[in-house]
């Protein structure tokens, strides 16, 4: 079996060079390339068998905190080499290269998860429930409850604000 303990795949998502898929159990796994951590693990060396992201454990918001401890994932995105993950309550969970601020954090440790989207706002309007994601090589959409739009990251002017669409 591909995937240990003969799990069952959910769905899976490819990136430019690495898989995310998610088990039946809600588990979280990735191989491929790991050059720029986008399979959260500590070290940058390619992954040929699949190996399980533990958000749990790794997740921590932008403030240093850590995340909640059960997290039920509804959504994998493997964009370039960046990697995102969608859970239930509507939060954002990113990891790999944040080059043009797709992570929305200056700095991430080697192997981090970043928890991107919890209760953040947008010129003092706040942002609904997240329920989609979509990724570019180095951008992010996401479509709220409301319908509402918001991309960040690389866009045509070079700059890494969000957009509200």
């Amino acid at each position: 079996d591909f995937f240990p303990n003969g799990k069952r795949l959910k769905t899976i998502s490819a990136g430019g060079s690495h898989v995310l898929a998610l088990t039946n159990d809600n588990e979280l796994y990735g191989f491929g390339s790991n050059s720029q951590n986008q399979l959260a693990q500590e070290h940058t060396d390619n992954v040929f068998l699949p190996v399980k992201i533990n958000l749990a454990e790794k997740a921590v918001g932008k403030d240093g905190k850590k995340s909640d401890q059960n997290i039920k994932i509804v959504q994998i995105v493997a964009s370039g080499d960046t990697s995102y993950v969608l859970d239930n309550k509507g939060q954002i969970y990113g990891f790999g290269s944040n080059h043009e601020q797709q992570l929305l954090v200056k700095e991430q440790p080697p192997g981090s998860v970043i928890r991107i989207y919890n209760d953040f706002s947008v010129d003092d309007m706040p942002i609904d429930k997240v329920v989609f994601i979509a990724a570019g090589s180095s951008h992010v959409i996401v479509r709220t409850d409301a319908g509402q739009l918001f991309s960040w990251g690389s866009n045509v002017c070079s700059s890494s604000q969000m957009f509200l669409w």
